[in-house]
């Protein structure tokens, strides 16, 4: 150990006396430690932690899918067709989302509410940290009025209350009696998708299932694939039923429909895993790169030290004392390196949360913490020893004795051949990574080019809902929003003559144009929506929109007035 403190206090006396050289090795080692420590933070929280589910690989979403639609919901008789004759699957259960004005615990709140089924909770495997989940009776309309807090709400706005089961709260002015607490980190698959996580859970209550309303897809649903029972095999129970749905309901499906099972972890981490990945192999080959410069500026510092280390050969030390000590330095210098790594990784954690530019699921849990740290202390020693046992062997190996004549100050250790090797592989990495970024930046540009198919410019969006404790019906949510409309305009689409006791009119796309028209003037066409006698007539057309992403193609769209 004495002998370790001596090597240590030694090292750290040379780096000082060489303020460059330890300089251009710090940034060196922190640009490579800190870009690895950032990314790695971001794979740790997002890939490397589970879902909050039990066994999240069986917990599945179900998804529709027909001619023109890959990924849409499902009907309210079809998922009571997967509850009750699918037998791959338990526990399926719908759910949806709305918001409410919360009020009773403190100043008014605007939140995030989920509407389920009690069969969500067994889905997902969760278990509430106070009161108890919502019981099946508490699932019909007129019976629906309990909640269940996120932890994360109890605490903030009912200051952690242990004997906030059984209050009563208020929801858009209704009474709504508190029956249990769920734990922060229970989310909605879907949840991970948006910058708005649930903060309250209602009871879905859809009420007996109306047949008519096969084709009004407007459900989300999850279930949990049974234990024992590949997804595989469950998929093609599925779709042996779904065909059977196109046979009896003909009217209803076309040819290309069916249903899609997606597991939880696919569906929250799919799009985002590869991009992650290729981040993290580019931040391993900046990480080498800065290795081989730190090699060879340890190579060409070796190569002045030839006297000192003659001198140590006569005192007596050996070669393995003399690459323990070269290692020494080394170390200590990728530890500082990997120190100033963490500070940088820290900012640029931050920077990435802050803007996000990947849409990166759980992006408020990364953080620096034990994991991250370890990983850290593991790649700067790597790094230490990547970096420091290649010159340290070589200046042991040297031929020491010239230096200790006359003249020997200009003595060399014959390392070129090494030096070029360094060389040609920094080339070589950076011209990969260059080549890379390059056509990154070339495929942002091209995506930038893309049509909005509106002018962002000076523009706001928000979104709003009525209480309908106070707008009971549509006649006066219709009159509530025409006169919001009315006082927001600069001008519109739709006249106000087009009412619900008019004639009924749509503007469409031009996807939808060339999808149902192809080659034809869709003005003046008409089409139903659903098994009803009301026609409606095409009387407009406007350019696509880029609702999902400019990399996402635009879907068959149309837009209906808000009082019809």
């Amino acid at each position: 150990m004495s002998t370790l403190l001596q090597d240590l206090r030694f090292a750290l006396r040379t780096l000082v006396t060489q303020p460059a050289f330890t300089l251009v090795a710090l940034l060196t080692l922190a640009l490579g430690v800190g870009a690895n420590t950032a990314i790695f933070s971001i794979v740790n929280a997002v890939l490397l932690r589970p879902l909050p589910y039990h066994e999240p690989d069986r917990v599945v979403l179900l998804w529709s899918h027909w001619t023109n639609w890959a990924k849409t919901w499902v009907s309210q008789p079809e998922l009571v067709d997967y509850q009750q004759q699918v037998r791959s699957l338990e526990h399926v259960a719908a759910f949806s989302s709305t918001s409410f004005n919360l009020t009773g615990g403190g100043e008014p709140l605007r939140v995030i509410a989920a509407q389920v089924q009690p069969e969500i909770f067994a889905a997902l495997g969760a278990q509430p940290i106070a009161g108890r989940v919502f019981k099946a009776e508490e699932d019909e309309p007129g019976h629906e009025h309990v909640v269940m807090l996120t932890e994360g709400l109890w605490r903030s706005q009912f200051g952690a209350d242990p004997a906030i089961v059984g209050r009563t709260i208020q929801l858009d002015a209704t009474a709504y009696t508190v029956v249990g607490v769920l734990p922060a980190a229970l989310r909605l698959p879907l949840d991970y998708a948006s910058r708005t996580f649930t903060q309250v859970w209602v009871p879905l209550a859809l009420g007996p299932s109306d047949p008519q309303q096969r084709g009004n897809h407007g459900l989300n649903a999850l279930g949990r694939v049974k234990p024992g029972v590949a997804l595989g095999a469950a998929q093609a129970e599925i779709n042996t039923l779904t065909r059977g749905f196109q046979q009896l309901y003909a009217r209803q499906y076309d040819r290309e429909f069916g249903l899609t099972l997606v597991p939880a972890p696919r569906e929250v981490f799919g799009a985002v895993r590869p991009a992650l990945l290729v981040l993290l192999l580019a931040v391993g080959a900046v990480l080498l790169i800065a290795c081989a410069n730190v090699a060879s500026l340890l190579l060409a510092r070796s190569e002045a030290r030839q006297k000192e280390l003659a001198i140590r050969v006569v005192l007596g030390a050996g070669r393995g004392r003399i690459v323990l000590q070269l290692l020494t330095e080394s170390m200590l210098l990728s530890g500082l390196g990997g120190a100033a790594g963490i500070a940088l990784a820290y900012g640029l954690t931050q920077g990435l949360i802050a803007l996000d530019p990947l849409k990166i699921p759980r992006v408020q849990d990364i953080a620096l913490d034990g994991r991250v740290l370890a990983f850290t202390a593991m790649i700067s020693t790597a790094t230490g020893i990547l970096f420091g046992i290649v010159p340290a062997l070589q200046a042991s190996r040297a031929d020491l004795q010239p230096a200790l004549k006359e003249g020997g100050r200009d003595s060399r250790v014959a390392t070129p051949w090494l030096r070029r090797v360094l060389v040609v592989g920094e080339i070589a990495a950076s011209v990969v990574l260059v080549a890379a970024a390059l056509l990154l930046a070339r495929s942002f540009a091209r995506l930038l080019d893309v049509d909005r198919g509106f002018n962002a410019s000076r523009v706001l969006t928000l979104r709003t809902s009525l209480p309908s404790t106070t707008y009971a019906d549509a006649a006066s949510m219709v009159k509530a929003y025409t006169e919001i409309g009315r006082r927001l305009r600069a001008g519109r689409l739709f006249p106000d003559a087009d009412r619900a006791d008019t004639l009924q009119v749509i503007v469409v796309n031009e996807t939808m144009a060339r999808t149902f028209w192809p080659g034809q003037n869709p003005l003046g066409r008409r089409l139903t929506m659903g098994r009803n006698d009301r026609w409606i007539t095409v009387v407009g057309i406007v350019g696509d929109i880029h609702h999902r992403g400019l990399d996402m193609a635009p879907r068959p769209e149309m837009y209906r007035p808000h009082n019809s």
